[in-house]
């Protein structure tokens, strides 16, 4: 009996021993989670508390450095001496200079192509819209001068003949007119009638009596030819004052 209670009693201990050391196991357990969720929840407590604070501060506010003041007061002030206003004359006004009116320039009228030489109205019509437009002596003038007649008796006459080979021989053309009054001057056209029906320009030339020779005809070739003259009226500085109405003829080259 005492041998096996003896044996009992061992068992007993045995697992008494074991229990204890579970138990303490156990207790080492909760003991390490309850350190860690103390030191988490310390942690959290402290962050929480910093946040706060650096919501709560107030910022940071930059104070500058105090200026000393300086006192004007006490410095004595020397008052500026008034210098003597010295009154300068009137200046004279300039007398005015009467500039004379420069002459108004009038610029050579353009050679406008005649017609055919079909009709003397056709003809005259086409010699009338040619004309420049005069410019008058003032801003102010009503109308332009009348324009001079066309020069009379033309020769050679419309339809003259002439030979090619005499011309380029040496033979000259001589054109005259009779003079136009009130004129000082005449402008001499010379064309040349095309296929198509547009005169080709040959010459123009300003003379001062009523006639023209033409010199070097032998430039020119077979074909119908027309002449025209204007009288016109040059004033100072070379300047067409009046134009006139032209008069036209033609001749032949054969």
């Amino acid at each position: 009996m005492s041998d096996k209670k003896l044996e009992r009693s061992g068992r007993f201990r045995f697992v008494d021993f074991l229990i204890i050391v579970v138990f303490l196991s156990i207790a080492a357990v909760f003991v390490y989670l309850l350190a860690d969720d103390l030191t988490y929840t310390f942690n959290s407590r402290e962050a929480y508390l910093s946040d706060l604070s650096l919501k709560k501060a107030p910022p940071a506010v930059a104070i500058p450095p105090e200026v000393p003041q300086i006192s004007i007061a006490s410095a004595a002030v020397k008052p500026v001496a008034e210098e003597p206003m010295h009154e300068e004359p009137p200046a004279k006004e300039p007398t005015p200079v009467e500039t004379p009116t420069p002459a108004p320039q009038v610029s050579p009228p353009p050679v406008a192509a005649p017609s055919r030489p079909t009709a003397r109205s056709s003809s005259s019509s086409t010699a009338a819209s040619s004309q420049p437009a005069m410019r008058s002596s003032s801003p102010q003038a009503a109308a332009p001068p009348p324009l001079l007649p066309s020069p009379r008796n033309m020769q050679p006459a419309r339809g003259t003949d002439f030979s090619l080979e005499e011309l380029r021989a040496g033979e000259n053309i001589t054109f005259s007119w009779t003079a136009v009054q009130g004129a000082n001057a005449y402008i001499f056209y010379l064309y040349r009638q095309t296929a198509s029906g547009q005169p080709q320009v040959i010459r123009t030339n300003l003379v001062y009596a009523p006639s023209y020779t033409m010199t070097n005809p032998g430039v020119l070739s077979s074909g119908t030819f027309i002449w025209k003259i204007e009288a016109v009226y040059i004033g100072r500085g070379n300047v067409i004052e009046r134009s006139g109405t032209q008069g036209e003829s033609s001749f032949v080259v054969e």
